[in-house]
């Protein structure tokens, strides 16, 4: 046994040395995939972009990045944009869903009968968020409460006259059915917010989120009048299918100096409005939202509804703002904003705010907070006197052309370098687009100045 044990020892120590040398180079790879990492993803410093003096020093970028709506937009027309920073945070989802894990209606229904149980810790008046923990399985996740679901599925279904109490019974007869990925379905999502008292810390809204069933994924329906109500992997309530007719809106996020954010304000102008269609996509989002949220409330008199007012003699109808990165924001409009007879119109403008004196702390944005919440922190320590801001547009019937897909499109570009070099043109004859963020502006000595104060 001795001799065994003799003979074995080298053997056995050598493959200690060999299995210590495989876990040593493992963490090394590793360490270098992180550091990696690290050098290729874009820091959370406000989301700030290289200055285009130093961007022209660089080699040739790499193509823009585009929504799928856009790049099928824009595919004609080989758009060609500098990007030398669009290495950016992927923005997170503007909406939570209602019920996360829920599989059925009918057991939705049921989650609401526990939850309306007061002897189970319940809420009978259903304002509260859904007692999820005690009503459901492992792994479900709440948000909304059930008369955020009674709201969104009034609308969803408004022939059913739901009320609180036939809610769970109509839930019950829903039915399953394959649904069409050719058809892109409107559904409701929660949006936080601060400025509205609501118990759940969340206000439903309808249609703010637009996506097709994926195939052979299942859609419930209400048997009587056929009505898709949801879809199979969410529990939102769905109001109905996609306008196919709607025409669409592209405006290029900007690309700031060093050490500054973008924000861009809109508004839909015009003697009426028109709700259907609206909805914004944003660089690297895979759902369509609703735009008509200000989530950079305006801190100076330019750009606000009364300056838009008296630029173009109309009226401002909704209003809506965000923080925005490099890239193509895609915005789905009603199909009369590109009938001739209207004065329906799209008002835009982009603003760059310097944010170098924010606390480095806050820059690197360690609470993980949403790109609109971060850029809201960093505002407050930026001057709205020094903030540049571009000339209001107004997009209207004429800047609409029809592309090789048969949609009608606006775009607006970065700047007139780019919409010359597609040779826009709007549908007057012979008259060149003017669809591009114009500034008065000495950008040679703002990105001087920029890079003065980067080396520094």
């Amino acid at each position: 046994m001795k001799r065994f044990i003799g003979l074995a020892a080298p053997t056995m120590w050598a493959y200690a040395r060999y299995g210590l040398l495989v876990l040593v180079s493992a963490f090394a790879l590793l360490s270098s995939e992180q550091a990696a990492y690290a050098q290729n993803t874009w820091p959370a410093a406000a989301h700030t972009v290289v200055s285009q003096k130093a961007q022209k020093a660089k080699p040739a970028a790499s193509k823009p990045v585009l929504t799928p709506a856009a790049k099928a937009v824009l595919e004609p027309q080989a758009v060609l944009i500098p990007t030398a920073a669009q290495a950016v945070r992927k923005p997170a989802p503007l909406g939570r869903r209602f019920i996360e894990g829920v599989e059925t209606p009918q057991e939705l229904a049921a989650i609401f009968r526990c939850d309306r149980d007061p002897a189970r810790g319940g809420h009978p008046n259903g304002i509260e968020i859904v007692n999820i923990k005690v009503c459901g399985r492992p792994g479900m996740r709440a948000h909304a409460s059930q008369r955020d679901f009674l709201v969104m599925m009034q609308l969803a279904d408004p022939d059913e006259r739901l009320t609180f109490d036939n809610m769970l019974a109509y839930l019950d007869t829903l039915e399953r059915v394959i649904g069409d990925p050719s058809i892109r379905y409107r559904s409701a999502c929660l949006k936080p917010t601060t400025r509205d008292r609501s118990p759940t810390g969340y206000l439903p809204e309808m249609d703010c989120n637009v996506r097709a069933p994926e195939p052979g994924e299942y859609v419930w329906i209400n048997p009587r009048t056929r009505k898709v109500v949801f879809l199979q992997n969410c529990a939102n309530p769905v109001s109905g299918p996609e306008d196919p007719n709607c025409i669409q809106l592209l405006a290029y996020g900007g690309l700031p100096p060093e050490g500054y954010v973008a924000v861009m304000r809109y508004a839909a102008t015009g003697s009426t409005f028109i709700p259907r269609c609206w909805k914004v996509q944003r660089p690297d989002d895979t759902e369509a939202h609703t735009p008509w949220q200000d989530l950079c409330p305006t801190v100076s008199s330019i750009c606000d509804p009364a300056d838009i007012e008296q630029a173009f003699n109309t009226k401002v109808q909704r209003i809506g703002s965000f923080a925005t990165v490099p890239g193509w924001y895609v915005f789905d409009v009603p199909p009369e904003h590109a009938d001739m007879k209207t004065d329906l119109g799209v008002a835009l403008c982009l603003e760059y705010w310097d944010v170098s004196e924010a606390p480095a702390e806050l820059r690197d944005n360690p609470q993980g907070l949403h790109h609109d919440e971060l850029v809201n922190g960093l505002l407050t320590y930026s001057d709205p006197y020094t903030a540049h801001y571009s000339n209001s547009l107004h997009v209207v019937a004429h800047d609409y052309l029809r592309n090789r897909y048969g949609r009608m499109v606006a775009t607006v570009y970065l700047d007139e370098a780019e919409a010359r070099k597609h040779k826009a043109r709007t549908r007057r004859k012979g008259v060149d687009s003017v669809l591009y963020w114009q500034w008065n502006v000495d950008w040679q000595a703002v990105n001087a100045q920029a890079d003065r104060r980067s080396r520094q």
